[in-house]
């Protein structure tokens, strides 16, 4: 069903007074439409990752206006992001050789591991 459009003319701002209002009336409100549910998924998304992470995450909204004036009209273009929270990653330990390469035994340290898949040594006992 139609919207009468007298109706419509009178819920639809024709003077943007203030910046919400302003908002509203860019793209016919399809930009506000896109803030309004991407800023709704992003608080999911936030809530989410709280509670897989340790009970906290951010996210961020961005938003882009670009005016421009051309032969007496105002032309504006808007945008918007939104960055969800990303997942924690974990983290690795190295150290430095003194050639400055890493490596993830330290060097001041022994190897604690030999391989003993290799050919005996005589007089080495070896169970199996």
């Amino acid at each position: 069903m139609a919207e009468n459009p007298v109706e419509l003319r009178e819920t639809v701002p024709s003077i943007a007074r203030n910046f919400s209002t302003f908002l509203c009336m860019v793209e016919e409100g399809r930009l506000h439409g896109d803030l309004t549910e991407g800023l709704r998924d992003l608080v999911a998304k936030i809530h989410d990752a709280a509670r897989d992470g340790a009970g906290k995450a951010e996210g961020q909204v961005k938003l882009s206006l670009k005016l421009k004036l051309a032969g007496g009209v105002i032309e504006v273009v808007g945008d918007c992001k939104f960055e969800t929270p990303k997942a924690p990653r974990s983290r690795s330990i190295f150290w430095a050789t003194p050639e400055n390469n890493l490596t993830a035994q330290n060097p001041r340290q022994g190897n604690l591991f030999r391989d003993v898949t290799g050919p005996a040594v005589p007089g080495e006992v070896r169970s199996v």
